[in-house]
């Protein structure tokens, strides 16, 4: 599982990754029994067929990630724990999705 409690690069005499960076708007969960596809999407532009720009955008997606349905669990304690530092820092995060799964 991921260590939460490295130091950072500023504080430390260890260099930057040089791996490529992707923004996303949007992220997809596909699984099978053995392996789980998270695809990261962002938002471009959309025009008709003729050519026409459309008020709408359209999704394009730009990565995935392939893991194991172990390693999906391992992220998703990670990603748990992170949420709740960072939401103890500045305060608590409402979003779209999240308004959706509140009961």
């Amino acid at each position: 599982m991921a260590d939460t409690s490295l130091p950072s690069v500023a504080s430390s005499n260890l260099q930057p990754l040089d791996l490529p960076t992707w923004a996303v708007s949007q992220v997809t969960v596909q699984a099978t029994s053995n392996e789980v596809m998270i695809l990261g999407s962002d938002t471009v532009p959309a025009t008709t067929p003729e050519g026409v720009p459309s008020p709408f955008a359209r999704l394009r997606p730009i990565v995935m990630l392939r893991m194991s349905p172990q390693t999906m669990k391992d992220l998703s304690i990670v990603l748990t724990d992170t949420v709740k530092k960072y939401e103890a820092m500045y305060g608590q995060m409402t979003t779209d999705f999240s308004k959706t799964q509140q009961k």
